[in-house]
């Protein structure tokens, strides 16, 4: 019954289609058993687009679909988990390094990003780790300042723009420095 509900529930939520990719049937992920906590954060954070990815800037807001462009190469493809991991450019020697030929030769995307996600070889898994901790820095943005050019009109109150871990900003409200 509650394989069921979960299989319903990752099918009808369009966030979920990600996970579909990752997650094909409900248990444990070897992973959890035999990598470190640094890589069991990064592989879950990675696999459920829990990052700053560009896939993520329209996940609330359709009419962003500019801003999930990869700003790392010239394809106009979408930012996304894929891209990165076997199609960009910017990451080709990364690539060469953490997925093996057997699996960038795989046709479907799904099982690529399948197979490569759900391997039984622990090697593989903690560079898999590496490789998505890689991508996910590569996008890491911290809270922004305007700088003093910014303030000409309001000298006393600064605006402090933050982007969440799934990539949504918040804008907070201005103010008062002393």
């Amino acid at each position: 019954m509650f394989q069921q509900e979960w299989n319903a529930s990752t099918w009808s939520n369009r966030i979920c289609t990600n996970y579909r990719m990752f997650k094909n049937a409900l248990h444990i992920e070897k992973y959890f058993l035999v990598l470190s906590q640094k890589d069991i954060v990064t592989l879950s954070k990675f696999r459920c687009r829990s990052h700053t990815l560009p896939v993520n800037n329209s996940r609330y807001d359709a009419s962003l679909y500019n801003e999930m462009i990869c700003p790392l190469c010239l394809s106009s493809d979408l930012g996304d988990e894929f891209h990165y991991l076997f199609e960009c450019p910017f990451f080709q020697k990364e690539r060469h390094l953490y997925i093996p030929e057997s699996i960038s030769n795989i046709r479907s995307s799904g099982l690529k990003i399948s197979k490569l996600f759900n391997s039984a070889n622990t090697c593989q898994l903690k560079k898999i780790a590496k490789f998505a901790r890689t991508i996910m820095l590569q996008f890491t943005q911290s809270p922004k300042k305007n700088n003093e050019d910014d303030k000409t009109n309001n000298k006393n109150n600064t605006e402090i723009i933050v982007r969440t871990r799934s990539g949504r900003i918040i804008k907070q409200p201005d103010r008062l420095v002393l």
